[in-house]
């Protein structure tokens, strides 16, 4: 948990629910970049280096503050947010989940001989990761908090949030925090949302670049997914092709990719479709899962769903596969 004293505040991040972009809110509201006015303006890294005001790991003192102190938490749709998770740590290529990739090919991927090695990691099936999310949270093995259940992970159930605000209202209710600790005039809380878009390709292009000399996967490939990446998250139109050829991206620079991507998500503003993509990205990839391993993550998601109000059955994941799809969103 993150706390802030000057204001009174304690703020239990979540993964993959802004978690980046609130750590870097708090390192402002507690005072580590006096002359910085919006979180984006802080490179995501420096959340890696700076030293973040944490609770006290002392019960007592901890039981003061949080009797004292506002609680703030804030959560997303959970079927939304494992999505989300799997396309950031699995669909893209990170060094620092290989070891996870290969336990997760190794123990569900029916097509594994036993024991045999895994060189490259990189193509964990959508199936597979819910498998992995679902035997993991049940049986308490090989877990990782970035996957964890968001009530086990603040302790919704034993404390008492006097603000639990929601990713999909994520203006009004950041408005209401800074309400709630006297900073309503703070930001343009408004204008965050354009920013996020580039600050997201920034740093998921810097990223693709930095893994180019120490990852198993063709630069090509990588590349490929950032593209795609960008398109399923509603940045970029799917009408916009990836722009180079195999060859080209062993030369291409890292601020020529960033510049074309930029540029292509300008040029997709006015598009219409770009608010469907990612829910169509979504739909589908629930769409490739066996019924019995979504009602088995139905049971697992329910205590998360029942909290935050959020459906635990929705269609455009139980009824996703009655559709015919044409389309495979992560076949590049």
């Amino acid at each position: 948990m993150l706390v802030n004293h000057q204001h009174k505040m304690v703020f239990c991040y979540i993964p993959k629910v802004g978690c980046t972009f609130f750590k870097r809110l708090m390192l402002i509201l507690n005072g580590k970049y006096p002359n910085v006015s919006s979180p984006y303006d802080i490179a995501p890294t420096k959340i890696h280096v700076l030293p973040i005001d944490l609770l006290s790991t002392h019960p007592r003192e901890n039981a003061a503050v949080l009797r004292a102190y506002k609680k703030v938490v804030f959560v997303r749709d959970p079927y939304t947010r494992l999505f989300s998770g799997y396309l950031d740590k699995m669909f893209m290529p990170r060094q620092m989940f290989k070891t996870l990739c290969t336990y997760i090919i190794k123990t569900f991927r029916k097509s594994v001989v036993k024991n045999s090695s895994i060189t490259c990691p990189l193509d964990v099936t959508f199936e597979e990761f819910l498998r992995y999310v679902i035997h993991s949270n049940q049986n308490n093995v090989k877990k990782n908090y970035h996957f964890g259940m968001m009530h086990d992970l603040c302790g919704t159930c034993d404390i008492k949030y006097d603000i639990i605000g929601k990713l999909e209202t994520f203006v009004p209710d950041l408005n209401l925090m800074f309400e709630e600790i006297g900073e309503s005039h703070r930001m343009p809380v408004e204008n965050l949302v354009t920013e996020r878009v580039e600050d997201d390709l920034t740093a998921v292009v810097d990223y693709a670049f930095h893994t180019k000399k120490n990852t198993c996967m063709d630069f090509s490939q990588i590349l490929r997914r950032t593209w795609r990446r960008a398109q399923i998250r509603g940045f970029v139109s799917m009408d916009l092709d990836f722009p180079f050829t195999n060859n080209q991206t062993l030369f291409v620079t890292q601020q020529e990719f960033l510049d074309t991507i930029k540029d292509a998500s300008l040029v997709s503003r006015n598009d219409k479709s770009l608010k469907v993509i990612k829910s169509e990205a979504m739909s589908y990839a629930y769409s490739t899962v066996p019924m019995d391993v979504l009602n088995q993550l139905e049971v697992l998601l329910k205590d998360d769903c029942l909290q935050f109000g959020y459906d635990t059955r929705p269609k455009h994941v139980f009824e996703a596969n009655q559709r015919t799809w044409n389309f495979n969103y992560f076949d590049v």
